[in-house]
């Protein structure tokens, strides 16, 4: 699966909050715990989440700032030994903890995350369908739409993921 993604340092939760709901209503909470694993290409989250399905992801992404397109896949789970069997074989790397709040609006997932001894981001994930002939084009434009919206200058954008702002901090 694909995806086009932008990640940008917010510094106000109430006013993030504020300007999805002029867009949406349709949104969702919950608490998300990421464990990194060490692999040899790409990354390998297991995400751990209340109230639905563990999932396990595999991903690359490149840095970069602005959208990038994203190319993962995902595998759901619920089995609480999943996280027991992958520690036993691969090396754990960071364990990033967030709350995270969702709201859907068009084929754009807007997350704004509280992370743990980071603070408060927004990230736009537009998912694509193989069926859209303009898909990504078209989803760049909501992107670049949200942007503008949630009024992000390139200064708050940022390159990389939280796994790399974390290990970055320590």
């Amino acid at each position: 699966m694909k995806n086009l993604e932008l990640k940008a340092k917010y510094g106000d939760p109430e006013q993030a909050h504020s300007k999805a709901v002029q867009l949406t209503n349709v949104k969702k909470e919950m608490y998300q715990t990421d464990i990194y694993f060490r692999v040899p290409q790409g990354k390998l989250k297991l995400r751990l989440c209340e109230n639905c399905p563990d999932q396990l992801i595999a991903y690359e992404r490149p840095a970069q700032y602005d959208s990038k397109m994203s190319d993962y896949t995902i595998f759901s789970t619920t089995s609480d030994g999943l996280s027991k069997v992958l520690a036993k074989c691969l090396p754990i790397e960071i364990t990033i903890r967030k709350q995270r709040v969702v709201y859907l609006w068009k084929n754009v997932r807007i997350h704004l995350d509280d992370v743990a001894g980071l603070g408060f981001f927004i990230e736009f994930e537009a998912v694509l369908s193989e069926n859209e002939k303009n898909g990504p084009v078209q989803s760049e434009k909501r992107i670049q739409f949200l942007k503008k919206h949630f009024e992000i200058s390139q200064r708050d954008l940022i390159d990389c993921g939280y796994y790399e702002l974390l290990k970055e901090e320590r």
